[in-house]
């Protein structure tokens, strides 16, 4: 029985949430600049991974239309960099 106020999502919402994170986090459409940063196109917006001068920490960036927007925090490695953007933009969310 499902909790009230909560309704249940259907398999292919949860499906349609798997695959898009999955298409986000495809290693072979993530690319390195001559700056060894992982890049990439997501819905019209430029996606990146860098490391950040002075602490070594793993920040991202997307840029659009609207200009640059950065991550307010540094992260251990690339992949946590990766998974928190993909937040940021509510990939697979239901």
């Amino acid at each position: 029985m499902p909790i009230v106020g909560n309704p249940t999502r259907s398999d292919c919402e949860i499906s349609d949430a798997i695959a898009e994170r999955a298409e986000f986090e495809k290693p072979l459409l993530w690319k390195r600049s001559k700056k060894n940063n992982l890049w990439r196109n997501w819905q019209g917006l430029t996606l990146t991974i860098f490391k950040r001068d002075g602490d070594g920490y793993f920040a991202w960036s997307i840029a659009g239309a609207d200009g640059p927007r950065f991550s307010n925090c540094g992260y251990e490695t690339e992949h946590e960099a990766i998974g928190e953007l993909e937040a940021a933009l509510g990939v697979g969310e239901l």
